[in-house]
């Protein structure tokens, strides 16, 4: 595969903060690094680890300073790859089913993305189901971890931006969501 994403992660250990460099590929292969500067004899890598192949070009987000991978059988963070396990747990699995439907038939389609919205306690990912024309929108609440599924709103991206959440319409405009507190209502 090809180099998908890199992100830093400032992890925290038991003494101190660990900084982490991580690489994913576009097969799945994640790499994460330890040190400052790759060019110092401190620089080595930490461990190559696998998970199910990521969707799309925005396959990762952080959350809480974490990196979260976006693969075809949901969300996992990375914390669970160091704990090297045979068995991966991933944040959506009460909705692992959808989940897995969901990237089976529009796996192929432009506008998979993952956008925490802490204002609103929520995590959103953007499902392309007709490319260019429709999607929905799997959500999470970051406060208890249920989930639910928006549709209407046809994102071709979500963002935030001074804690205020935005999507890009099919149609070519920024929305506002979420202006009474419900992300469902918005307005241009």
């Amino acid at each position: 595969g090809s180099l998908l994403w890199t992100r830093t992660w400032s992890k925290e250990s038991s003494s101190s903060l660990e900084d982490l460099f991580v690489a994913c590929s576009s097969n799945g292969e994640v790499l994460m690094y330890a040190g400052l500067n790759p060019g110092d004899a401190t620089w080595g890598l930490v461990g190559r680890y696998y998970v199910p192949r990521p969707i799309g070009i925005r396959s990762v987000v952080l959350i809480g300073g974490e990196p979260h991978i976006l693969t075809l059988q949901g969300i996992i963070p990375c914390s669970q790859l160091l704990q090297r396990t045979d068995v991966q747990s991933f944040i959506s699995d009460k909705i692992r089913q959808a989940f897995i439907s969901a990237s089976s038939l529009y796996k192929a389609n432009f506008g998979w993305q993952m956008c925490p919205y802490y204002q609103g306690y929520a995590l959103l990912v953007n499902v392309p189901i007709t490319e260019g024309v429709t999607s929905e929108q799997y959500v999470m609440n970051m406060l208890n971890g249920s989930w639910t599924r928006y549709t209407g709103m046809n994102a071709s991206c979500i963002f935030t931006y001074s804690d205020n959440l935005y999507f890009g319409g099919m149609d070519g405009f920024v929305y506002q969501a979420d202006i009474t507190k419900t992300i469902y209502r918005y307005t241009r």
